[in-house]
C-alpha cells in the first residue's frame, strides 16, 4: 500500500478511550503543521508553497492514515528515522495514564514538505480554551478514519486563520483581538476534547449556536463536499464559558 502524505502512528497498547485518540492525533498533525511555520512577533507566515501543501494534506480526500504500533520504543524508533519530518506528541497525563506524562502518538511527513523549521513551546498551561470534537456515531466509521478525520478538522482552525496570498505569502496575526481565542488555544498546548452524539442534527444546531457566539467551527470537508452528513464537527477554540451550551453538554467520547 502507498504512503498517505501524512503517516501518524499511535500506541495501541495504552488502550485510551476512542474520543482521547482521536484528540491525541490532532494534537500531533497540529503541532506537525505548526513546526513547519515561522513564527515572529506572535505571527504565524506561510510562504505561498507551505500553504500550498498544508491545503493537499488538509484538503484532500486520503491524505492521512493512521498506523497503530505497540510500545513506546517503536515510536521513539520511528522518530529517529524522521528527526525534520514529523512531530511527537506526550500527554500530560492528567485523565490517562495515572497522570504520568505518556508518549502516544508521532505524525511523520512522509511527502517531506513540511520541513520542521522551529521548535514548538507553549508559553502556558492553558486548559481554559479548548476545542470540542464533536463525533457523529450516526455516520458509520472506524477508529482510524475518526482520527484522520478528525485531526484535518481540527486543524482547519489554524489553516483557514492564514491570510493572504500566493504572491505575498500567508499569515495569521495572533496579536489581534479577533484571534485571542486562536491565540491562547496555541499557546496553552491546544487542548480538546472528544464528544460524542448519536442524532446527526446536534452537530447542525451546535455548529449554529456557535456561529451566533461568534465562536469558529467546522464541519469534516469531504462529508459536505459529497452530500453527506459530517462524521467530525470541530467547536473553537473557545472559552469554556463560551462553550456552555454550545457542545459542552455531549457525552465524552
Amino acid at each position: 500500500m502507498d504512503k498517505k502524505m501524512i503517516t501518524i502512528y499511535a500506541r495501541k497498547d495504552l488502550g485510551y478511550r476512542r474520543g482521547k485518540m482521536i484528540a491525541q492525533a490532532s494534537h500531533a498533525l497540529m503541532k506537525l503543521i505548526l513546526q513547519s511555520l515561522k513564527f515572529e512577533n506572535n505571527v504565524l507566515l506561510a510562504s505561498s508553497k507551505t500553504h500550498s501543501n498544508l491545503s493537499k494534506v488538509l484538503l484532500s480526500r486520503d491524505s492521512v492514515e493512521i498506523v497503530w504500533v505497540d510500545s513506546k520504543e517503536a515510536l521513539e524508533a520511528i522518530e529517529i528515522v524522521h528527526p525534520k519530518y514529523c512531530a511527537s506528541i506526550i500527554d500530560n497525563g492528567k485523565t490517562e495514564s495515572n497522570g504520568i506524562p505518556t508518549l502516544t502518538c508521532l505524525a511523520v511527513d512522509n511527502s517531506r514538505s513540511l520541513k520542521k523549521v522551529r521548535e514548538v513551546t507553549f508559553s502556558k498551561n492553558s486548559y481554559n480554551t479548548k476545542q470540542h470534537l464533536i463525533v457523529n456515531k450516526s455516520v458509520s466509521n472506524n477508529k482510524e478514519s475518526q482520527m484522520a478525520i478528525g485531526a484535518k478538522t481540527s486543524c482547519y482552525a489554524l489553516f483557514f486563520g492564514l491570510q493572504g496570498n500566493d504572491k505575498d505569502g500567508y499569515k495569521l496575526d495572533l496579536n489581534k483581538e479577533v484571534n485571542a481565542n486562536l491565540s491562547d488555544w496555541l499557546n496553552g498546548a491546544f487542548a480538546k476534547i472528544g464528544l460524542k452524539i448519536t442524532d446527526q442534527m446536534d452537530s447542525y444546531t451546535s455548529y449554529g449556536q456557535a456561529g451566533l457566539k461568534g465562536i469558529a467551527s467546522f464541519h469534516s470537508a469531504h462529508s459536505i463536499q459529497h452530500d453527506l452528513h459530517p462524521l467530525i464537527t470541530a467547536i473553537g477554540p473557545a472559552s469554556v464559558e463560551e462553550l456552555e451550551g454550545v457542545s459542552n453538554h455531549f457525552s465524552l467520547y
